[in-house]
């Protein structure tokens, strides 16, 4: 299932960025394919901010999950 970012959740976005980053193929193909979504195809520079932006993330997850106490 799609993860979706919510702003009561602080790991939300670190796990939509990752969803998105593993499904990247298929949101590229999908993109591509489909004309009423050639608007929202993701550049090679994009997918590397995502990327990015996903190590950057993980610090706050694991540091929020262990004050947490989360598993």
């Amino acid at each position: 299932n799609a993860i979706l970012d919510c702003p009561t959740r602080w790991n939300s976005t670190h796990d939509m960025i990752g969803f998105g980053l593993k499904v990247r193929a298929g949101i590229d193909i999908l993109c591509s394919s489909v004309t009423e979504l050639n608007d929202f195809q993701i550049t090679a520079n994009e997918w590397q901010v995502l990327e990015k932006l996903h190590k950057f993330l993980i610090n706050f997850k694991l540091l929020s999950t262990k004050l947490g106490g989360d598993k």
